[in-house]
């Protein structure tokens, strides 16, 4: 049986990986020329050589927000360093290092980018690839797809009243690399030329490492997030979030207003599956993608997954045992559910979580009060070990921690997370 894998970052890599074990002839379709996905870093912004736009979202200095020890396949140990919070390159090495050991490179073509993707009457995939070596057109017939590109590289900006007046720069944290340019230096000091004053909008991962990178180099920094409770390092100042821009700055939500010279959204990304025609059944309404089985299977084509859309997760675990899940039941090692019944059993949970207030961008949210019990019906239903304990304690553990100073906790207590493994 053949199998199409759309992307080779982390999940592209582990799902090669998983078809091979299955003795399943897997192709995997890489637009750039190498793997990492998202944890490839580049100086660049925009489109590359190829008119392409960037994949990656890194910046400089970026460490994971989560400890090495559940960065892990359950296959695969994350070994080497020392320092449980590893930075993007440590990441990337890692994913190549499990892609050479298992020959998953030679499942990889380089430089394809997927025109569109199609069901054909035969309950097949009929694929279009186009060479961006040659600019050639070529068509392919697979079993099944796996669409594994990822869900940081498409920028979401929220709609602010008044952004159209604004004056100042603006840009998203997709296109931060470094905060040098914010840089007061001594001949503008000399001048008496002040430095740049910068509003970062979104106060989670991404917007609190941009604020302290930015807060460093600029004359001030500022950062406006609707957690009343999250504390910040002393050299960045708090504020609600923003109610509208005027042409010079923000007013917020309490009525205070500033201004600012530039204002950075870390307001996170877009799901987006250009390439998937009209007649794969997909569709994404605010970042809710529908129809999916555990947030994972195409309920209307059972034989296409979309692997690691939840969020606040270990991201290497959930791709591993979404990959596992859609394997079994492709393979035939286990029974779907028929359609009727995934589709009263997403309905369920989806209102399970309207009722609890959360939005229609939260549909795959997961965090500490979902993951444990989404991992125990993966595992039950693709008849796999239960996740281990100590994966969810560290990560409850983790979360906690991350409320408080994320980018100085993993500066100082980077080191603890290896103690607690052993």
């Amino acid at each position: 049986m053949k199998v199409a894998v759309v992307g080779a970052g982390l999940a592209g890599i582990c799902a090669t990986k998983q078809c091979l074990d299955y003795g399943l002839d897997v192709t995997t379709f890489e637009k750039t020329n190498t793997i990492g996905g998202t944890w490839v870093y580049t100086d660049y912004v925009g489109e590359d050589d190829f008119g392409l736009d960037v994949h990656t979202s890194m910046y400089q200095n970026l460490r994971t927000n989560f400890p090495k020890e559940i960065m892990c396949f359950p296959d695969y140990d994350f070994t080497g360093p020392q320092q449980s919070y590893v930075s993007a390159n440590e990441v990337l090495q890692f994913i190549k290092k499990y892609a050479q050991e298992f020959q998953v490179e030679k499942r990889i073509q380089f430089r394809r980018e997927i025109v569109r993707i199609r069901p054909k009457a035969t309950s097949k995939w009929e694929i279009m690839v186009r060479n961006l070596m040659n600019e050639t057109i070529e068509i392919q017939i697979f079993d099944a797809v796996m669409v594994c590109n990822g869900h940081y590289s498409v920028p979401r900006t929220p709609e602010f009243r008044g952004l159209d007046l604004y004056k100042g720069k603006t840009l998203h944290s997709h296109s931060f690399r470094s905060a040098d340019v914010f840089k007061v230096d001594t001949i503008k000091r000399r001048w008496n030329i002040q430095g740049e004053t910068v509003l970062v909008i979104g106060g989670a991962s991404s917007g609190t490492d941009v604020a302290y990178f930015v807060s460093k180099v600029a004359q001030k920094a500022t950062i406006s997030t609707h957690d009343s409770k999250r504390s910040f390092p002393s050299e960045i100042h708090k504020k609600p979030d923003v109610k509208e821009f005027t042409e010079n700055g923000v007013i917020f939500e309490d009525g205070s207003r500033e201004d600012f010279s530039v204002v950075i959204f870390a307001t996170g990304y877009l799901y987006s599956f250009p390439f998937l025609s009209m007649d794969c059944g997909i569709t994404v309404d605010d970042n809710f993608i529908q129809p999916l089985f555990k947030h994972t299977i195409n309920i209307k084509f059972p034989t296409m997954c979309l692997i690691g859309m939840p969020y606040l997760v270990h991201p290497p675990l959930i791709c591993y045992l979404q990959i596992q899940l859609f394997l079994k039941f492709f393979t035939g090692a286990k029974t779907l559910p028929s359609t009727e019944e995934m589709m009263r059993i997403t309905n369920e949970e989806m209102e399970i979580r309207w009722k609890n207030g959360l939005a229609r961008k939260h549909a795959h949210m997961m965090g500490v009060d979902l993951l444990g019990d989404y991992y125990a019906d993966v595992c039950n239903l693709a008849g796999l070990p239960p996740v281990k304990p100590f994966m969810m304690e560290i990560y409850r553990q983790n979360q906690r921690n991350l409320t408080r100073d994320s980018v100085k906790f993993r500066e100082i207590f980077g080191i603890f997370f290896v103690n607690m493994s052993h």
